[in-house]
């Protein structure tokens, strides 16, 4: 079998999502640097599809096909820059790169460097540069694009606030298709007619990329779970704040919350965060509060650490 045989075979396994028999082709054809196998085992690499991530093979694979102008491993290659994945990490490399495939006609790229601009990550953060790229992403009908100037309306963000402004771009955004304005419409309490799934469905979404530690991503599905009653959610949603580094205050606030529906674990971290004064001043009369009202509800760990608690 020639090499497009094989190249066209892979291609369709991949589309099929059987990575796991699209591998061998690939690393046999991108030992003889076939530029479109040299992006897809990259690709495979760097989301970990048919193997463990894997930082060296990801970077190494994406920077010889970019090096042959293929617009999406340049883009790859800008992600690998952007998060440090199997190179030290550059915001202005990855800039060159998005901007690149940009240039090319890769909206994603575009993005991507709008994400940059918009987090300051070159320095001053440069929110109207992000905006019009924003705006133009949008001319093209690009969902997400069109749901960041409705989050900029809403939140008054690089533009005047408004509610109206902010629900006609969300709506157009909700009708390109866009999960994102379909979570926010959610968020406010409104869900749309074309959001069939049930609160379980939104917790478990947010439950898996809280166990693949996207910490991010799971943040706005645990919002609407815990908004409708599914009490673990904000124990999940408060640790995905700390994990990432967030508010503090506001993860202590969805501890608290679930602590006040009788949830033992969601008293103990309660209890850990007064005792350690995280998001809450420090206070060892009310971590030892809540520890004992863990107590009640026969948390196993709450004796001993009543027994521990400095002070008590």
């Amino acid at each position: 079998m020639d090499n497009q045989a094989l190249l066209k075979e892979a291609l369709q396994l991949m589309e099929l999502r059987h990575f796991d028999q699209a591998l061998p082709l690939l690393k046999k054809l991108a030992k003889k640097n076939q530029v479109d196998s040299l992006y897809h085992l990259g690709y495979l690499a760097f989301h970990g599809y048919a193997m463990e991530k894997n930082p060296k093979l990801a970077f190494e694979s994406l920077q010889k096909a970019a090096l042959e102008l293929h617009v999406k491993a340049m883009y790859y290659l800008g992600r690998c820059y952007e998060q440090g994945f199997g190179v030290e990490q550059n915001y202005e490399k990855a800039m060159e790169y998005y901007t690149a495939a940009g240039t090319k006609g890769y909206d994603d790229a575009i993005l991507r460097a709008a994400f940059i601009h918009d987090q300051g990550y070159l320095g001053n953060r440069k929110r109207q540069v992000a905006l019009q790229m924003y705006v133009e992403l949008s001319k093209k009908n690009h969902p997400y694009a069109t749901y960041q100037i409705g989050m900029a309306y809403l939140h008054g963000d690089g533009v005047q606030k408004s509610a109206e402004n902010a629900y006609s771009w969300l709506n157009k955004a909700l009708s390109l298709g866009s999960v994102d304005a379909m979570n926010q419409f959610r968020v406010l309490g409104t869900k749309s007619k074309d959001d069939h799934r049930s609160k379980e469905d939104v917790f478990v979404i947010g439950k898996n990329y809280y166990d693949e530690e996207d910490y991010l991503a799971s943040m706005v599905y645990l919002e609407i779970a815990s908004q409708e009653g599914i009490i673990e959610a904000y124990i999940l949603l408060a640790r995905a704040l700390l994990k990432a580094k967030k508010d503090l205050s506001k993860a202590f606030e969805y501890f608290l919350k679930a602590a006040n529906h009788n949830h033992s674990e969601a008293m103990m971290e309660v209890a850990h965060a007064y005792e350690a004064g995280l998001g809450v001043p420090s206070s060892a009369l009310q971590a030892a509060f809540w520890l004992e009202k863990a107590l009640k509800e026969a948390h196993p760990r709450a004796q001993a650490e009543l027994r521990q608690l400095r002070g008590y």
